[in-house]
């Protein structure tokens, strides 16, 4: 590492004071090298005041050499492995479909993902969590540009805590579910959120055919736990659960906010 690139300062996940800073990326760097050998765009990112398909990786100095390499065992590498891969397959949709649902309705399937040994879904949730958190944790910035990201507020500790390992996953909803839309398997979004009625929060954050989801909030259904991809004793996976236009009704709803640019930019006929 050249000398200008070396960053004294806090980390903020484990909180040590005085150590070399990594240079963190918000998405990981393994998802940009997957959308470059595929026939996939770049992630949508959300700034303040515009909004752009960019391929330029989001990165900062946030955590030390040991917390990232934290997240990179404990979720990043294996959901890199298992998420859609252009030419080398998608695992988790294939294990997902090995399997037989617990329930249908429409184009809905529920599967028992305690009974697929090969599916780690603490690596699922770990991971989800940790850029969720990395969101909220840091002002990123895309070139000069803040990126627009959820901020977890009250919850930004319990999430901190638990990725450290020093408590419990977030008093949250975790939900997982498989696109079946294969249009959009080639797809990373930076995670978006929005109130819902009441108090609750709703996150989601679309990575390569995976769409997870997290809700937040004091009026949120303790019920709801019971079909937590995280809590529940089954580990419910959902395939077809989450629509690729209601991602794209979401974004756009988003994109209202801001200036579209670049990529997204809508084709003027001359």
């Amino acid at each position: 590492m050249a000398k200008a690139d070396i960053v004294i300062g806090r980390c903020k996940l484990c909180l040590t004071t005085n150590i070399d800073l990594q240079r963190s990326h918000l998405i990981p760097a393994g998802a940009y090298k997957l959308i470059r050998s595929s026939d996939g765009t770049p992630p949508i990112v959300m700034k303040r005041t515009v909004t752009i398909k960019k391929d330029e990786q989001i990165t900062d100095y946030v955590l030390c050499r040991e917390c990232e390499q934290r997240f990179s065992v404990k979720g990043e590498q294996w959901v890199l492995e298992h998420c859609n891969q252009f030419g080398a397959g998608f695992k988790l949709a294939n294990l997902i479909d090995q399997a037989e649902p617990l329930h249908v309705a429409g184009d809905v399937s529920v599967y028992d993902a305690s009974r697929i040994p090969e599916i780690e879904t603490e690596k699922l949730a770990y991971f989800a969590a940790s850029v969720l958190w990395r969101g909220s944790a840091h002002d990123w910035h895309s070139g000069k540009d803040p990126v627009r990201t959820p901020k977890l507020g009250a919850y930004e500790e319990d999430f901190r805590k638990y990725l450290f390992g020093q408590g419990p996953f977030p008093n949250a909803f975790f939900g997982i579910d498989i696109l079946k839309d294969k249009n959009a398997w080639a797809s990373v979004f930076v995670p978006y959120g929005s109130r819902q009625e009441g108090l609750e929060w709703r996150y989601i954050f679309p990575f390569l055919g995976i769409v997870f989801v997290f809700l937040l909030g004091k009026s949120l259904d303790p019920s709801r736990f019971r079909y937590c991809a995280y809590r529940s004793p089954e580990r419910f996976i959902t395939r077809g659960a989450m629509k690729s236009d209601t991602i794209i009704n979401d974004v756009g709803r988003l994109m209202t906010r801001s200036r579209v640019v670049g990529q997204l930019k809508p084709n003027r006929k001359k």
